[in-house]
């Protein structure tokens, strides 16, 4: 092959079969049995643009074994760049909700598995990935990430509203109140106490929750990155 006829896409031309690319790093799988962290790193470059890939993919689709235990991780997400950006996400993947996010715009990016739906030894369905893209799918809710479920305890019990969270599903009728815990002195004042129904999606308005309904199960959805 004359290398002259095509771009030097790096010190080992990646057109050429059977040659790696040294140059670009990958995103790799998740070990099977311990907790591990999928990428740290710059967003890696796109071999033919020289450009960092706009975003990445997420996901832990569901293999073979239909056992529902055995798919799905919570992970946390860590952005951030040189002049001292910083911002992070705990979401919820799985199968039928993968995870895309424009990565590709922060300097660095770290995916690190929180929690892992089988335990150590035994093999999950499939292990979490990371795919980088360059253009993300045109998922309905690309924008939102799905906090891990949380249950509201006791009757009346404040529970903390993840960062990032934009709206909240409510499982069963309640009288929900919002708290307000930036006011000067720390006090608490109820910011607004508003009833739902079974079912609801209703938008996040303070830093804590509290629900009328004992075992309340309650799931954030967070803005994306």
């Amino acid at each position: 092959m004359n290398h002259n006829q095509i771009p030097d896409y790096g010190p080992n031309h990646p057109l050429e079969t059977g040659v790696r690319w040294a140059r670009y790093p990958r995103g790799f799988r998740l070990r099977d049995t311990v907790n591990n962290r999928i990428y740290s790193g710059a967003p890696p470059l796109n071999p033919f643009t020289n450009l960092p890939y706009l975003g990445a993919v997420i996901s832990a689709p569901r293999g073979a074994d239909t056992t529902a235990a055995r798919c799905g991780v919570i992970v946390d997400v860590t952005v951030g760049d040189p002049f001292g950006g910083f911002d992070f996400r705990r979401c919820t993947v799985g199968p039928g909700s993968p995870v895309a996010l424009a990565l590709g715009q922060y300097a660095q990016a770290t995916v690190t598995v929180l929690n892992r739906s089988a335990p150590d030894g035994t093999l999950m369905n499939t292990q979490p990935n990371i795919q980088w893209v360059d253009k993300l799918p045109s998922l309905p809710d690309v924008g939102l990430l799905r906090s891990p479920p949380e249950d509201t305890g006791v009757a009346a019990s404040e529970n903390n509203v993840p960062d990032g969270a934009v709206e909240v599903f409510v499982r069963d009728a309640a009288t929900i109140t919002f708290r307000d815990y930036s006011r000067t002195g720390g006090g608490a004042p109820d910011l607004l106490t508003i009833t739902v129904n079974a079912g609801d999606i209703i938008r996040t308005l303070g830093q804590t929750l509290a629900s009328s309904t004992a075992n309340n199960l309650v799931r954030y959805f967070l803005a994306g990155l």
